[in-house]
């Protein structure tokens, strides 16, 4: 992964929905097209929030992406850490201390492997670690609507 650093924190898999302060990544699903993402997120921490993704789809390459979250809920742009070029939109939520951010991949059945980095200027190197994630499936690949406005992996 070239965005990340030579040494960087990476936090063994733990299992969803067990609430942990230093892992940061409360639930991940994939439906409708949408991998939704929960992250356990202080107030503070809201101040120059990115999410750094690093993922297989089944059977296709490596992506890394970038989400920019602002402070206020709403659209966050998806860019490649490495060219820069914007890919698409995502939409944020930020409710209490919680983030719920749902980023569209369409044309995945399901992902392979997933690893996720909350990274904010005010949070703690131990909570800003990369976090490997099991992702939920919702739907089968049959079953995908085709949607042409959105970038579909191959």
């Amino acid at each position: 992964m070239r965005f990340a650093r030579a040494e960087e924190t990476f936090y063994a898999h733990a299992t969803i929905g067990v609430r942990m302060d230093a892992r940061p990544i409360l639930k991940a699903q994939l439906r409708e097209d949408v991998l939704n993402l929960v992250i356990s997120a202080r107030r503070r921490e809201r101040l120059g929030s990115e999410i750094l993704l690093a993922f297989r789809s089944q059977g296709a390459d490596l992506h890394s992406w970038r989400v920019r979250v602002s402070i206020l809920s709403g659209v966050a742009q998806i860019s490649e850490p490495i060219s820069g070029n914007r890919l698409h939109d995502a939409v944020a939520t930020w409710k209490g201390s919680s983030l719920t951010v749902g980023i569209p991949i369409v044309g995945a059945a399901s992902i392979e492997a997933l690893f996720v980095k909350f990274s904010s200027w005010t949070l703690f190197f131990d909570r800003s670690g990369w976090c490997q994630v099991s992702v939920a499936s919702k739907r089968s690949a049959n079953e995908r609507p085709s949607v042409p406005n959105l970038l579909k992996l191959s």
